[in-house]
């Protein structure tokens, strides 16, 4: 398995190998902090294969509700005529057991991404081990902000969720008792959301394998062309079909050869 993210640590493609061999690549859009598409990275065009809404998503044509608990795990996977098409079960720290359905779901224990091949649960920056009860890896913020950097909401995941691996604030009340001080709050600070990305220009060259392009909406990547397949003409002032664009993205959408 393959993990690609963005400039902030946003996870935006997973890929599946087999033997050296892609099997899946899963595209994934972001607004903030929070996933709202998946796409088909293997496929032409990218199509969208998911929408991920607060209460649930769609798959298609299909609708599917999320049944969750207080922490957030999803429980049941349900579709608009009421079948429940997912069950799911989980330990104390967060080991799921799937009990019946012919769905999976993506999202699974406590807000956290489940991972289906290596059984981990992902959060925005680490990757949470269910079965052994701790992260895989150290507190990005470093030491100060727990006593262990490992451990889970500070070992009581019964009362408390860490959906982006980031929070030193574990409501432990032998923690708080220390009051860290202004410098210690400073250091330790969470990092605030992404500030909204710059205004639109009226328009923009772009260079791809050569040919020049004239786009009216701005481009951060190769393979977010195909969103502006109908705002995309040629040099000559002919239009890009979806088509011609797709083969254009399908071709460089591994090697970022825009030019401004």
């Amino acid at each position: 398995t393959e993990l690609a993210y963005d400039g902030m640590s946003r996870r935006t493609k997973i890929t599946e190998l087999a033997d050296g061999t892609v099997t899946s690549k899963k595209l994934y859009w972001w607004l903030g902090g929070s996933i709202v598409c998946e796409r088909d990275g293997l496929q032409p065009g990218f199509p969208i294969t998911r929408r991920f809404f607060g209460q649930g998503e769609v798959r298609g044509s299909t609708k599917l509700y999320y049944a969750m608990d207080h922490l957030g795990s999803v429980r049941e996977l349900v579709d608009s005529a009421g079948a429940v098409r997912a069950e799911y079960s989980y330990s104390t720290y967060g080991e799921r057991n799937k009990e019946a359905g012919d769905l999976e779901s993506e999202w699974g224990y406590a807000g956290l991404w489940h991972h289906q091949a290596s059984g981990l649960d992902l959060a925005t920056y680490r990757a949470y081990d269910a079965a052994n009860k701790r992260w895989i890896s150290r507190d990005p913020l470093g030491e100060g902000v727990d006593y262990n950097l490992y451990r889970y909401c500070g070992n009581s995941p019964v009362n408390h969720t860490d959906p982006s691996g980031l929070d030193p604030w574990y409501k432990d009340p032998e923690f708080r008792k220390k009051k860290p001080g202004p410098d210690f709050m400073s250091k330790y600070r969470l990092p605030k959301c992404p500030t909204p990305q710059p205004p639109e220009p009226d328009l923009l060259d772009y260079t791809i394998i050569g040919g020049t392009f004239l786009a009216g909406a701005a481009v951060w990547g190769p393979e977010i062309l195909l969103h502006y397949a109908g705002t995309l003409s040629g040099a000559g002032g002919a239009d890009l079909t979806a088509g011609a664009t797709a083969a254009v993205v399908e071709a460089t959408r591994d090697v970022p050869t825009f030019t401004r």
